[in-house]
């Protein structure tokens, strides 16, 4: 569907990153849609990185570039913490086909 990739941010790069990121596949499959999201530490995000996700306290500490969709999550656990980013990456798959 788009050859985007959306990052799920943490700062260690292992633990809340992945649960985040098993839960926006699993939201993603089940509205039909096949992206990557990939799991990396903030600090090491690549420069080309444009639709982010993380844990609201963490995005919210870090200085954006001006050209990143930054989606934080309150409750890293709750699937329904995910609509609006659900929301915000059909929005912009379709802006870009």
């Amino acid at each position: 569907m788009n050859s985007e990739i959306i990052y799920f941010v943490c700062e260690s790069g292992m633990a809340s990153s992945i649960m985040g990121a098993t839960i926006l596949k699993k939201r993603l499959l089940e509205c039909g849609i096949t992206t990557d999201v990939k799991t990396c530490r903030i600090a090491e995000l690549p420069d080309q990185a444009a639709f982010i996700v993380g844990e609201a306290q963490l995005v919210h500490r870090h200085v954006w570039k001006t050209h990143c969709s930054v989606h934080p999550v309150d409750r890293i656990l709750d699937p329904t913490a995910y609509d609006v980013i659900l929301e915000s990456w059909q929005k912009r798959v379709r802006l870009h086909d």
